[in-house]
């Protein structure tokens, strides 16, 4: 965890996180990017809010290790599709050469998704899925950590995702 993020606050966040499941399908999407705001204003990472630009809307960006990343934000039951990747894909590489992106969603990604977004293609964006915020909001693994972890990987291997699990399993933390 970095110096600063309580226990108590990631706590906090975990239980918002579980009460957005209580809103009106309609106001669930929005919560879900304030939540995730608030998690990056924990770590430091000077976010950004939704912004829209001609013809596409960004639901946000932070700053990691002198990187901006833009943010997607899913909050939806099925798991999120291969062209969903490749829409956002799209709206990171238009952008500067060094912008990087972190897709968030919900219900993780398909797996025809994860195989055809990382076969034969270079990528700038990694991936998040509701059950690595909870074990991040957990303290399993901090969300800076997860997010320099999930980075080398996928420089590593070319891979869009790796679940913060594999990542504790595996021992691929800061440091490890």
């Amino acid at each position: 965890m970095r110096p600063g993020v309580t226990p108590a606050e990631l706590a906090k966040l975990r239980d918002e996180l579980i009460g957005l499941e209580k809103l009106p399908p309609q106001q669930q999407g929005y919560a879900f990017e304030r939540l995730l705001q608030e998690l990056f204003s924990l770590y430091n990472l000077a976010p950004r809010t939704a912004f829209r630009l001609v013809g596409e809307q960004i639901d946000g960006s932070f700053q990691f290790d002198a990187h901006t990343y833009l943010v997607e934000a899913k909050w939806q039951r099925q798991q999120t599709p291969e062209a969903d990747l490749l829409v956002f894909g799209e709206k990171v590489e238009s952008k500067s050469t060094w912008s990087r992106g972190l897709f968030i969603s919900r219900s993780g990604f398909t797996q025809r998704g994860l195989e055809a977004f990382s076969t034969g293609r270079s990528t700038n964006i990694i991936g998040m899925s509701g059950q690595d915020l909870c074990f991040i909001l957990d303290g399993e693994m901090s969300l800076t950590d997860s997010i320099e972890c999930k980075a080398r990987w996928a420089a590593e291997t070319g891979g869009f995702y790796i679940s913060v699990f594999d990542l504790v399993r595996g021992g691929m933390q800061r440091g490890s």
